[in-house]
């Protein structure tokens, strides 16, 4: 997978320390608040079979089960997408010219701008650009599944604040461009794996992402990533337990300006629910997060 890019010019996510920990600031340990519930699905257009709308489908499904908004589909971007697929397809045996994979080079063929927010440009696109992630199936559930498994191409994909999306694809290229689209209100926070989530998978290695995440102490897989999606928000302490157990799990824990995630250091084990616990304070108010998610039998 090639890192996410963002709008300002940089891959994966923006603004973040890495740390570890089990339970992290605080020493939060297990205890007794409200679990959150799983949220009311919203309810998004049916979706076509083309490949654009079958993406399209695929993280709206996603979105739905966290309550968020759905993406829409905006011919703009798939127009980019498709392009920088095509691109990257005449290329791909010259290092030259996909040495990054979200710039192109002026001197090779297809070329049609450097960077993905230009490109979007291009296409016609008015709004504003936020993202663009990409992998290498050239099947959009594939390549979602790819995504949504992992800590940087997760994260546009799921935001709350990012409502526009286009699809491009070839045989060995998926592109999604990305753009803000309606603007969504700072208070809205989610989370992934959603609450009651079932069938979550137990690992995730890292060292096929671009770029590379922090590297637990044991080393690679880790455990499936956790987002926590929420605005202007401190955290005061951050666990993750498994089921009949108060006791944190090691973890990787990247804070961010609008998203926080953690994964713990040894992969999960089947079949077991998960308990995921961060309290924290916004706008001077505590605001706690406490939900759970079983993985895959």
């Amino acid at each position: 997978m090639a890192g996410g890019g963002n709008n300002a010019g940089s891959a994966g996510a923006s603004g973040g320390n890495a740390g570890s920990g089990a339970g992290g600031a605080g020493g939060s340990v297990c205890s007794d608040t409200m679990p959150l519930l799983a949220p009311t699905p919203t309810v998004c257009p049916a979706a076509g079979a083309s490949p654009p709308d079958l993406a399209l489908g695929t993280v709206n499904d996603l979105r739905a089960h966290m309550g968020l908004a759905c993406m829409t589909l905006v011919a703009e971007l798939s127009t980019s997408s498709q392009k920088h697929c095509d691109y990257y397809q005449q290329n791909v045996d010259d290092q030259t010219c996909v040495a990054n994979a979200h710039e192109e080079v002026a001197s090779c063929p297809g070329f049609v701008a450097v960077t993905f927010d230009q490109r979007m440009t291009a296409a016609g696109y008015k709004g504003s650009p936020r993202s663009e992630v990409m992998a290498f199936s050239g099947d959009p559930v594939k390549a979602i599944g790819q995504w949504i498994n992992s800590v940087y191409h997760r994260t546009p994909l799921l935001s709350p604040w990012i409502g526009e999306m286009g699809y491009g694809t070839t045989a060995d290229c998926d592109t999604i461009d990305m753009g803000v689209g309606r603007k969504a209100s700072d208070d809205v926070s989610a989370v992934y794996p959603y609450p009651g989530q079932v069938d979550v998978p137990i690992n995730f290695d890292g060292s096929h992402e671009g770029p590379t995440p922090p590297k637990p102490p044991s080393g690679w897989p880790s455990a499936s990533p956790v987002h926590l999606y929420v605005k202007a928000y401190s955290v005061t302490s951050h666990a993750i337990f498994a089921q009949g157990s108060c006791e944190p799990l090691p973890h990787q824990w990247l804070p961010d300006k609008e998203q926080y995630i953690l994964y713990p250091d040894k992969p999960f084990t089947k079949n077991t629910q998960y308990r995921v616990l961060i309290k924290g304070t916004k706008a001077g108010k505590e605001l706690d997060f406490d939900w759970s998610f079983t993985t895959k039998p």
